[in-house]
């Protein structure tokens, strides 16, 4: 499972392109499933990209957190992709 930082304090957005896999289809729902503990700011998407914004304000270093993101499209078709948020100190560029 790919892992993404967020540093401490942080607000900042995650998610997917979903447009090659789409095609032609467009996505009509999206639904985020977040571990306790990990404050969603907001969530949204439109018809090819989802997208998930998460608050590290207070949050332990080192502490891991899975993001489950379903969408269902137009074309009655259901897919998810998960993905981890990892707390830490600072990042580096």
């Amino acid at each position: 499972m790919r892992t993404y930082p967020l540093a401490i304090g942080e607000i900042l957005d995650y998610g997917r392109k979903w447009g090659k896999w789409l095609g032609t289809d467009v996505i009509t729902t999206s639904t985020w499933m977040v571990d306790a503990g990990l404050p969603v700011v907001s969530q949204s998407h439109d018809d090819t990209d989802t997208a998930l914004f998460v608050n590290g304000t207070g949050l332990t270093v080192g502490a891991k957190y899975k993001c489950k993101n379903v969408i269902t499209t137009v074309g009655n078709r259901t897919a998810s992709r998960v993905f981890a948020i990892q707390i830490v100190a600072e990042k580096y560029e």
